[in-house]
């Protein structure tokens, strides 16, 4: 998974209700999960990135652990530019699978 995929997703949520607790805990997971491919990716450790950002190996650890609670875009944007990339941001319809269910029922 992308990492401007997930701040896609946070910007969305930032406009609209989250759909509960769950939600956040599933963006998180991504996040967790993309922050760790990355730095495998670039084999960099996380002193490694706190170096290429201003955040401390602390901090780093908060975000690969999911601890980090409602991030913001700036820390995103931060993080990617740790691994010399763009968050990019793009609006996309959202899935909404029960009028999916009433638009195709008789």
């Amino acid at each position: 998974m992308r990492l401007q995929t997930l701040a896609e997703k946070l910007f969305a949520l930032s406009w609209k209700p989250l759909s509960g607790k769950k939600e956040m805990e599933r963006i998180l997971e991504e996040l967790s999960e993309m922050l760790t491919k990355l730095m495998e990716e670039e084999k960099i450790n996380q002193d490694g990135l706190a170096a290429n950002t201003k955040f401390t190996p602390g901090y780093i650890s908060q975000f690969k652990n999911k601890k980090c609670r409602n991030p913001k875009l700036e820390s995103l944007v931060e993080l990617a530019n740790g691994f010399k990339r763009k968050v990019k941001i793009t609006f996309e319809p959202e899935y909404n699978p029960t009028k999916q269910k009433n638009k195709n029922s008789f």
